[in-house]
């Protein structure tokens, strides 16, 4: 998989429309594309308070290893956050069996964050990060 940097405005609107999250500025991403050059995934780093990112995850495949130590790096390293977060419908079964596969680990459900819909939150945090 090829890392697509450089790209924040079209990575984040390729999410968006994926997931149905809008994104507010500021926003970083990256994106991944496959060995025919097409969009494979992209994860959008919006909210970010200096401890805490949250993370905005859309992929047509699975994710590989290069493109999670990417994640990580510049979360944990460039950023130097102590935590990332994920949030996804509760419904989702994909993304929170995959976010757990991650590394990360459960935190609490979230009443209606979906609109009528619930959610699911899962942390990362540098401690127990195995990806840097």
């Amino acid at each position: 998989m090829q890392l697509l940097l450089g790209l924040d405005a079209e990575v984040a609107e390729w999410v968006s429309a994926r997931t149905g999250t809008p994104f507010y500025q500021p926003v970083a991403a990256i994106g991944w594309a496959d060995k025919d050059n097409n969009v494979a995934g992209g994860c959008v780093f919006h909210n970010y308070d200096h401890s805490n990112i949250d993370l905005a995850v859309a992929v047509t495949r699975p994710v590989t290893r290069g493109v999670i130590r990417a994640i990580c790096h510049y979360v944990f390293v460039q950023l130097g956050c102590q935590r990332a977060t994920i949030r996804t419908r509760k419904s989702n079964k994909a993304a929170c069996r995959g976010a757990q596969k991650l590394g990360f680990k459960y935190e609490c459900s979230l009443e209606r964050w979906f609109g009528s819909e619930n959610g699911v939150q899962f942390k990362m945090t540098r401690d127990n990060c195995r990806w840097i």
